[in-house]
């Protein structure tokens, strides 16, 4: 017999594995379960008994997928490929799929997490907030592509075509579920344009809407300033928390989407029938006056507000323009004053009426001699004219 090397024996009992065992599936509980930094997940499949283990590894590309994320203790089965890693000597799955055998044990941690969250008070019925009668606008969490949207658009539509849907989307399973979910509800907050929040998705198994019993949504729930209708489908069985953290729950979207279009129906089935007893001439005034109740959503009140802002605006712009053309004018009549009064100050203006070849006459003051009255004889003069002056001396009256 030949002598081999650690190389060459881990690389004959690695290629063994792959040859005589392929994909495999096991059931086992798991445990010192740790998840990396980069998302891959580790840990440990024994028996019950304790006397066999096997170390498993799920890379984040697979467990990415799950809707849960297991804890030591959870009894699961799990199905992957049979590995030897050569570097420490070790066997281990490579694990692709996993899920929790039998719904005992997430019901069980389901029971300790409301147990807790109750004890803290996020139940009370005190705490919660009123759902509004007449919403205009409702906001939904749920998938952009699933039916439970276009189950809720369409309810609306037919009860209540007025009400504006604002959309959300979220994850609604897998382990991204509850990230979502939370992301959208304090976006929403933020967005503060919805009177009330449906949360939620169709029905599925217990696994499939496990997120919305995630710690961190019923937290972010209790959290909303908006009212919050949890509407997660067909989950009869009392399992989701965020049916008792939410403001008020209904069974499946579209019960949810009725509860809150109740009142515009209700009050447009009162109106219809008050109609039926009205004589034609008031059923017309009803008509104008239904157009205009259903005219009155945020959106059309925005556009005629903007519409009167429009017109106001003209209005202030054509005053603007008039008062700019009235001030043009009185300063074009001011100037033509101005100018004519300029004209005749010119005109009284004695350099330019000496200019003209008059004199002015002044006695040895400097006053000016206006009338001849005013000398005596042999008193001296000046004569100033525009460039020159002489003296004078008066040597006769006449």
């Amino acid at each position: 017999m030949n002598a081999m090397t650690v190389s060459a024996l881990s690389a004959a009992i690695k290629e063994s594995f792959q040859r005589d065992f392929g994909r495999v599936m096991v059931e086992g509980e798991i445990s010192g379960f740790s998840a990396s930094g980069a998302g891959h997940w580790y840990f440990s499949l024994k028996d019950q008994r304790g006397d066999a283990m096997i170390k498993c590894v799920m890379f984040r590309g697979a467990n990415s997928q799950l809707n849960i994320r297991p804890q030591d203790g959870d009894q699961v089965v799990l199905i992957g490929s049979l590995d030897f890693y050569k570097g420490r000597g070790d066997c281990q799955i490579i694990c692709q799929q996993l899920q929790v055998a039998g719904d005992g044990i997430l019901l069980a941690r389901l029971a300790k997490l409301k147990k807790a969250l109750e004890a803290e008070g996020l139940f009370a019925p005190e705490r919660k907030k009123p759902i509004p009668p007449y919403p205009k606008r409702i906001g939904v969490i749920t998938s952009a592509t699933g039916a439970a949207v276009q189950d809720i658009i369409h309810t609306c539509g037919q009860l209540a075509p007025w009400v504006e849907i604002l959309v959300y989307p979220a994850m609604v399973q897998g382990e991204g579920c509850p990230a979502d979910v939370i992301r959208q509800i304090a976006h929403a907050n933020a967005d503060a344009r919805a009177d009330v929040l449906i949360v939620g998705r169709g029905g599925g198994s217990l696994e499939d809407l496990i997120g919305f019993s995630d710690e961190g949504v019923v937290r972010a729930i209790a959290a909303s300033e908006i009212p919050i209708l949890s509407a997660v489908g067909h989950a009869t069985d009392d399992t989701m928390l965020s049916d008792f953290v939410a403001d008020a729950h209904a069974i499946t979207p579209t019960k949810a989407a009725e509860a809150l279009c109740l009142g515009h129906a209700r009050l447009k089935e009162a109106a219809d029938k008050l109609l039926s007893d009205l004589p034609e001439r008031m059923k017309e005034r009803y008509r104008q006056a239904l157009l205009r109740f259903q005219a009155y959503n945020p959106e059309s009140l925005e556009m005629t507000l903007m519409g009167q802002v429009q017109s106001y605006a003209q209005k202030v712009d054509y005053l603007i323009r008039e008062q700019e053309q009235a001030i043009d004018t009185r300063i074009k009549n001011s100037s033509q004053h101005i100018y004519m009064l300029t004209e005749t100050l010119k005109a009284l203006n004695p350099e330019d009426v000496l200019k003209r070849g008059f004199a002015v006459i002044e006695d040895a003051s400097g006053h000016i001699i206006s009338d001849g009255t005013m000398l005596s004889l042999d008193e001296e003069v000046c004569i100033r004219w525009q460039k020159s002056s002489r003296r004078a001396q008066i040597t006769e009256e006449k």
